[in-house]
């Protein structure tokens, strides 16, 4: 890496990664409540909050300058937010979110100023700055907001607050524009609903107000029908125009899979980004689409419009032009997450003077900066919040966040790069050259890094030799742990064991059931057909299957031969090894304990990864048949959340009665019988194996 720019530019390669798989997941997450048929909690409408009389703000609340000055002080003095003040500023905002269109209209007058703020993303830093910078909103200083307020910050919490409250205050003055991140499942894949959760544990329906509010927020919004100020950008449909989107409903999840042109208008204008290319093309984010320089010229000429403003994309310097100076681009999350080193930016639209300065669609100041650390502590123990700084410091200085986020995709991604690798390693020597890893890795990522250069974030020297990596080792190094008191996992490899060879005499009889051409050696469609066949209660699925080939084939050929098969099942015969080995030499044996333990060790580490990539699709199951929002289920709520994961995941499968068995163990360590389910997630650990 060379400097500050190729930092950033791997940054963002691994942030659009790890988009497309949320992308992913969030359409899984939905797939999963087709399943179920779970009704999810409809984000409606709330009764208005009572405030006690000692609250900061009024019974009417009618907000002042003065009572959002003395709320930021109040999350700046690190005072924990009351849920009953947080429930009457959500509650007050969405009765007045309801009754504004898709499309807020806003007029810039003469002597006045319009503010457009991009993404926030829990950067209380930033939204501080800006209003330092820029004063309070007011019939002359105009705000909008332009979306993406949660997720991947810290204070996603507080950011959405300060701005509701500000909208409160003055609703001409100030416009909240919908972020693709304003939708409840990419809220639980990307942090949001767990910042709610720990900041007001055991507190019911305040996630769900933050989401009732997020599903009216409008979708733009016109500056003085000259500017379009948009999150994501345009529709891939030519045709569009401001009447289409007028229509929309909105008071829905951003649509991931849409299925009317509506839902696909929705989805464009929320996460699409512009290109150099002219047309349309499919978006690397996997939603919305990539939008050419013609695109915008025809849909600015059809709605009379001269300017599109959007925000959406993380921009080294906080902002950037194209389409000639059509299009703006404002980022004004100033260094992203804490290391994406990025500017942050707000773009200022002047509404002129009357005589020098006149209204000309094009931001009168570009404003960019680096937001100085405000110093906040939400934790209330201060004990506990410097112990949390100093081991966030430790660990930071043992594995850069970078670091992380790549093994994550290591781990995600691990069945795919076995397989690329393995075929690009013709001799089968367990290495491929440094080029060959740098392009597998690009290939199945779908990230173009320089990975040559990045490699030894993840590859310790120890595992190159003559330009050379160690894949295997490489792969075994990152693995998910699983602080397994209830043998879930080894239920599910007992079974395969016992299923395997049942109805045989031996491991010859077993092996000719299999290898049903008689060739002599048992391929992975053979294996997979006589599973299904002769033990059709089993729930393997073909990507097991593969699993278990791959780790019993000895000789890398794709096929099962009598020894590595008999070493592989032996053990399930106990002491009657010596009718398995009839006929056979004990020098074509391969030790029964090695073999059988590698397979089942691979088996185990699948099954693992799994559960850890479909962490969040877990948590959405499980919290939307967990109505009292406590954490914890019943034995049938939890198996119906697992098994409704695995009738989605096609890549495992689990018979129903280990899942069951695994609930009624969890229960047991209860009084209640309930399970915590946020713990069981919690036992699933990345763990580190680096010699």
């Amino acid at each position: 890496m060379q400097g500050p720019k190729d930092e950033f530019i791997i940054w963002s390669q691994v942030d659009h990664v790890d988009e497309a798989h949320v992308v992913k997941q969030a359409i899984f997450m939905k797939a999963m409540d087709m399943v179920s048929r779970v009704r999810q909690r409809a984000f409606l409408s709330h009764n208005m909050v009572n405030l006690p009389k000692d609250s900061m703000f009024p019974q009417d609340m009618k907000l002042q300058d003065e009572h959002c000055n003395a709320f930021v002080e109040h999350i700046l003095r690190r005072r924990k937010l009351q849920p009953c003040l947080v429930k009457a500023i959500l509650t007050t905002l969405l009765k007045i979110l309801r009754a504004e269109p898709n499309m807020n209209d806003v007029k810039v007058p003469l002597h006045s100023r319009c503010t457009v703020v991009g993404d926030t993303h829990g950067h209380l830093s930033d939204v501080i700055y800006i209003l330092k910078k820029q004063g309070p909103p007011s019939s002359v200083n105009l705000y909008v907001w332009n979306g993406d307020f949660v997720d991947r910050g810290p204070f996603g919490v507080e950011v959405f607050l300060i701005v509701a409250c500000l909208k409160i205050c003055k609703p001409n003055y100030v416009y909240l524009n919908r972020g693709n991140h304003e939708s409840a499942k990419y809220n639980i894949a990307y942090g949001f609903s767990e910042e709610v959760r720990s900041k007001f544990e055991g507190e019911t329906g305040v996630f769900d107000l933050f989401q009732s509010c997020f599903n009216q927020l409008p979708l733009a919004c016109r500056l003085n029908k000259d500017v379009l100020v948009v999150h994501g950008g345009l529709s891939r449909n030519t045709l569009t125009k401001i009447g289409h989107i007028r229509r929309i409903n909105r008071n829905v999840e951003v649509p991931n899979e849409p299925h009317t042109e509506e839902e696909q208008i929705m989805q464009d204008l929320l996460w699409s980004d512009p290109c150099l290319d002219t047309g349309v093309y499919r978006n690397p984010r996997g939603v919305g689409c990539l939008f050419g320089p013609d695109i915008t010229s025809k849909f600015l000429k059809t709605n009379q419009l001269k300017t599109i403003v959007r925000s959406h994309e993380c921009i080294e310097d906080g902002y950037m032009t194209c389409h000639n100076d059509t299009v703006y681009t404002v980022f004004s999350a100033s260094n992203y997450c804490g290391d994406a080193g990025n500017s942050g930016a707000f773009l200022v639209f002047s509404g002129g003077d009357g005589k020098e300065l006149v209204w000309n669609a094009r931001p009168s100041e570009i404003h960019t900066y680096m937001a100085p650390l405000v110093r906040v502590a939400l934790l209330a123990d201060e004990k506990q919040q410097q112990e949390g700084e100093v081991g966030k410091k430790a660990r930071s200085e043992q594995l850069s966040i970078l670091k992380k986020k790549l093994i994550d995709y290591v781990i995600r991604f691990h069945e795919a790069l076995e397989y690329q690798f393995t075929h690009a390693d013709i001799e089968s020597t367990g290495m491929v050259s440094v080029e060959t890893w740098g392009e597998v890795m690009g290939s199945v990522l779908h990230c173009k890094l320089p990975w040559n250069k990045i490699r030894r974030i993840l590859v310790p020297d120890s595992q190159v030799a003559d330009k050379n990596v160690d894949y295997q080792t490489f792969l075994s190094t990152y693995n998910v742990h699983f602080e397994d008191q209830h043998g879930f996992i080894d239920n599910i490899i007992n079974r395969i064991k016992e299923r395997v060879l049942v109805g045989c005499e031996n491991v010859k009889c077993g092996f000719a059931r299999f290898d049903a051409d008689g060739d002599g050696s048992i391929s992975p469609a053979e294996f997979y057909h006589v599973l299904h066949v002769y033990c059709p209660d089993l729930h393997v699925s073909k990507e097991q299957v593969d699993q278990i080939i791959r780790a019993i084939d000895k000789d890398g050929d794709g096929f099962v031969q009598f020894d590595e098969f008999s070493s592989a099942f032996a053990g399930g015969f106990g002491t009657k090894i010596s009718t398995i080995v009839d006929n056979v030499s004990s020098s074509e044996v391969i030790p029964v304990e090695e073999v059988a333990s590698h397979w089942e060790s691979r088996l185990k580490k699948q099954l693992l990864r799994m559960f850890y990539r479909q962490k969040s699709c877990l948590v959405h199951a499980f919290q939307a048949l967990d109505e009292s929002e406590s954490g914890l289920l019943s034995i049938k709520e939890f198996s119906m959340a697992i098994k409704v994961l695995l009738d989605v995941e096609r890549s495992v499968k689990i018979h129903d009665d280990t899942v069951s068995q695994l609930a009624k163990d969890m229960a047991s360590y209860r009084d209640d019988a309930k399970i915590n389910y946020r713990e069981f997630l919690s036992k699933f650990q990345v763990l580190i194996k680096e010699k």
